[in-house]
């Protein structure tokens, strides 16, 4: 489902697919990563996060009706 989400607090993470494949680790990305406030997804696939930080991450997430 399409979705908006809202970004309270965030840190370094590592996300996979379902198959475990790395999809992508914000702490190797140059420019460093700056986790924006809101997001936009036309629909996420089944996937992992792995937070490597020191925050915790918190998002809600917004889905839209058909």
């Amino acid at each position: 489902m399409p979705h908006m989400m809202v970004v309270n607090s965030g840190s370094h993470f590592i996300r996979r697919a379902a198959s475990g494949t790395v999809l992508l680790d914000t702490r190797a990305m140059d420019p460093p990563y700056d986790l924006p406030r809101y997001l936009w997804s036309d629909g996420t696939p089944e996937h992992t996060l792995e937070n490597t930080g020191s925050d915790d991450i918190v998002v809600v997430a917004i889905e839209l009706k058909p």
